[in-house]
């Protein structure tokens, strides 16, 4: 019984944080790489929606993990190991639903446009340094260098893409889900 609840409520809510922050994805993805918003417009709304979608993460995070803590019976707790468990299962989950949604994405908006707007933004960064001031020659090397391998990047398989939100959302698990598992533990 208890391992089909930790299921049921992991895949049921892992879907649903999948879903927001897949969207939120999306989002900055577009706002960063697709749209013609200047660069300046452009980093404000990604900063804002990264705080904006740092905090509900945080929230779905705690407020799931409550109501399938609030599911154990009183006599019985609920441990450490379980809550942090059931974090990293609903990450998981959310970050193959966030790495099937990009891939997707770049295949209907065209994974070259992401590069020339990837490359656009180079190119309204140097401009914002070079009215500071001429760059030298070692930042001039390193913005060819890096135009040159975003230019001779390929589109990553689906696999690629979920392994690596995988591996991120792993990550961010562990350290905001260690604190949502203690602050949700509950003693026998």
């Amino acid at each position: 019984m208890g391992n089909n609840m930790f299921w049921s409520n992991a895949l049921k809510y892992g879907a649903i944080l999948g879903a927001v922050m897949g969207v939120s994805k999306l989002f900055e993805i577009y706002v960063m790489y697709y749209s013609d918003m200047p660069l300046d417009n452009a980093a404000i709304t990604y900063l804002v929606e990264f705080v904006a979608i740092l905090v509900v993460y945080v929230w779905m995070l705690y407020r799931f993990t409550k109501i399938y803590s609030n599911q154990f019976d009183s006599r019985l707790g609920f441990k450490f190991t379980t809550g942090l468990g059931y974090i990293l299962s609903m990450n998981i989950l959310a970050a193959i639903i966030v790495g099937v949604l990009t891939t997707i994405f770049y295949s209907i908006m065209g994974y070259d446009g992401y590069i020339e707007g990837y490359l656009m933004r180079m190119d309204e960064f140097a401009a914002l340094i070079e009215e500071h001031g001429p760059m030298d020659e070692t930042m001039i090397e390193y913005f060819e260098t890096t135009r040159d391998n975003i230019e001779g990047l390929q589109q990553p398989s689906m696999l690629v893409s979920i392994s690596s939100y995988v591996y991120v959302y792993i990550f961010s698990g562990l350290i905001i889900g260690a604190i949502i598992a203690l602050i949700t533990r509950r003693k026998p």
